[in-house]
């Protein structure tokens, strides 16, 4: 083994970069987890089944069971408690299906106040 593949290898083993790795790793396990998600929310609304409240809760389930896993895995304690972070998931889920609900009234007003020429 040369001098050159073994500083190589000593890279990788460092404490920092395996950090750096994991976290990079959560984040995309996170992103994935929030595509199915968008995913399943329109797969869900093109059969007919309109649920963004329930298919948002769904994701914050997943995302809950992936990352508070992870957290009791490592014994990580939570700096703020957790009711805060249940009262965030349900603003952010409320705000997404009004500002849906609005989209959707305000693009039908205008369909009906257009003006089409005969």
């Amino acid at each position: 083994m040369s001098s050159d593949t073994t500083s190589r290898w000593n890279l990788w083993r460092r404490s920092e970069l395996s950090t750096v790795v994991s976290v990079l790793l959560l984040g995309q396990l996170t992103s994935f987890i929030l595509a199915l998600m968008n995913f399943t929310s329109s797969l869900s609304a093109n059969l007919g089944a309109n649920s963004p409240v329930t298919l948002g809760l769904f994701g914050y389930l997943a995302l809950t069971v992936v990352n508070g896993s992870i957290m009791l895995y490592q014994r990580h304690e939570l700096i703020i408690p957790w009711y805060w972070y249940a009262l965030l998931a349900f603003f952010d889920v409320q705000g997404n299906y009004l500002c849906k609900f609005a989209s959707l009234h305000l693009l039908l007003l205008t369909f009906f106040t257009q003006v089409n020429p005969m």
